[in-house]
């Protein structure tokens, strides 16, 4: 072991400067004869002038500590200005959770650590900037519900209803330096997580839970819509053609694949009125589209999941066949653990034959059976799990199409029930003599204006053979039509004889 030095320092305990006054004030006192006191005044000296030390060094330190806490305090000030605009229970949570910071700083401080000052000034700061992200949140959050920036609360998920119903002062804790707010749902009761504990809520949770309204993408749609009017309006005067199906689907749907790249999902195109007719949501259960998944075959197969355009739906089959048999029924969207009755050998799975027999026990069961399966359907199409948006994107495409139809043939193709033969419309040949007159309901269409007014184009009743002649009015027949028969069009209508 090697042998421990000391200093000069560890004698007294005092500072070498100290230390050399007072040996030097015993060496005078005991070289002289007689009493000699001055000794006393070079110790009073030493003395004074160790106190003056001491006393500038505490200020020394009185003044480092100050700087340094005048540094924190400017922190704590900023959380508290931040704080003070948060409710009270934000508030209250900052101002103790920031003090006890404080209080540890000034402990750290005092005692030298400056290891652990470091740590808590970074827990200060970070807290800092944490109260402004948070309040800054919150304020963005309350402008989008206020502006009416989000998609309607009755397109929102059961996830995204729990997060917006807990985010708010009752439910807020503060939890080592960030807010978090305890899970409840829309009723205000607690949700658990898997384990059965409380679950929490985050502000990054919030974020998400915040569907935004995709104005972008609904005002290209908005402008497709204004091109399929113009169109309309050059086929009422046979100048263009009929509406366009597959183009206008093939376009929708390109607006709908950038919807959900741009916004993460389809829920603003589905729920918002983007047509102005309402939105895809609040009319799918008449929609023809939907209707017609529920139109069975003799085999009691649900006809769209299982065809698409003739042929074998392979990926609606894989998706929804959940008894394995290869096709989709009713069976496939009723859950065995919800509906035990159903399930007759208890396998779990509610198989086609099962169902077969409790409608013949009961038969008025396959009514109640389709009314919970069509709910679950809708459900399912409107709220599409990750990687399984394609059916919905093809029925969200038609519905967007078929609004587009409805715009450009008047609401609902009703030109078809103007073609003289249909309905209770007539035509009158023309004669060499006069011109021929269509009648409509029992009223005579007296000019090319009359019938458009009613909702006819000019350019199908063309096609079918019929004219208005600009040069002296009245109608007149062209049996060569392209559709009035197997002839080709000719340049000049034809008369009877008569």
């Amino acid at each position: 072991m090697s042998e421990k030095k000391y200093n000069r320092q560890t004698y007294t305990g005092l500072g070498a400067g100290m230390q050399d006054k007072l040996i030097k004030g015993a060496y005078l006192s005991a070289r002289a004869d007689a009493p000699d006191y001055s000794w006393m005044n070079a110790v009073s000296s030493g003395i004074n002038a160790f106190g003056e030390e001491m006393e500038t060094s505490k200020a020394n330190k009185k003044a480092e500590r100050e700087k340094v806490l005048s540094s924190i305090q400017g922190n704590m000030d900023k959380i508290m200005e931040v704080g003070g605009s948060l409710p009270e229970k934000y508030f209250d949570q900052a101002f103790d959770y920031a003090n006890s910071l404080r209080d540890q700083y000034v402990a750290a401080v005092d005692s030298g650590d400056t290891k652990l000052q470091h740590k808590l000034k970074g827990q200060l700061n970070t807290f800092s900037t944490s109260i402004q992200t948070t309040k800054t949140s919150l304020s963005d959050a309350a402008g989008l519900w206020k502006d009416g920036s989000l998609i309607p609360e009755s397109g929102m998920t059961p996830y995204q209803l729990s997060v917006n119903a807990s985010i708010n002062e009752e439910n807020v804790e503060l939890n080592e330096g960030s807010y978090r707010w305890r899970a409840v749902d829309p009723d205000g009761n607690p949700v658990l997580d898997k384990n059965g504990e409380q679950k929490y809520y985050t502000e990054e949770d919030y974020s998400k839970a915040l569907p935004l309204r995709d104005d972008v993408n609904t005002e290209v749609y908005k402008k497709s819509n204004s091109t399929v009017i113009e169109n309309r309006e050059k086929w009422l005067n046979g100048e263009g053609g009929e509406f366009d199906n597959m183009s206008q689907r093939k376009a929708n749907l390109k607006i709908i694949e950038t919807s959900v790249k741009d916004m993460g999902s389809m829920q603003s195109m589905i729920h918002d009125d983007i047509t102005g007719f309402g939105s895809f949501a609040s009319s799918i259960d008449t929609h023809p589209s939907f209707v017609g998944y529920f139109e069975e075959d003799e085999d009691g197969k649900l006809s769209m999941f299982n065809m698409k355009d003739g042929i074998s739906n392979v990926s609606a089959i894989a998706l929804y066949d959940k008894d394995g048999d290869n096709s989709v029924g009713y069976e496939d969207f009723i859950d065995a653990n919800s509906f035990p009755q159903y399930d007759v050998n208890e396998d779990g799975v509610i198989s086609k034959e099962e169902l077969e027999a409790v409608y013949d026990k009961d038969p008025s069961a396959r009514q109640t059976i389709a009314k919970l399966a069509k709910e679950k359907i809708k459900n399912a199409l409107l709220n599409p799990a990750k990687g399984q948006e394609d059916t919905t994107k093809g029925m969200l495409a038609d519905f967007m199409t078929n609004r587009q139809k409805q715009m450009f043939y008047g609401g609902d193709e009703r030109y078809k029930d103007l073609i003289p033969g249909v309905g209770n419309t007539t035509f009158t040949k023309a004669t060499k003599k006069k011109k021929g007159k269509l009648i409509i309901n029992g009223t005579e269409i007296e000019s090319l204006e009359a019938y458009k007014i009613l909702g006819g184009s000019y350019k199908y009743l063309q096609d079918r053979g019929y004219y208005w002649d600009p040069k002296d009015g009245g109608w007149l027949l062209n049996e060569g039509a392209q559709f009035y028969n197997s002839n080709p069009i000719v340049s000049k209508p034809k008369y009877d004889k008569k």
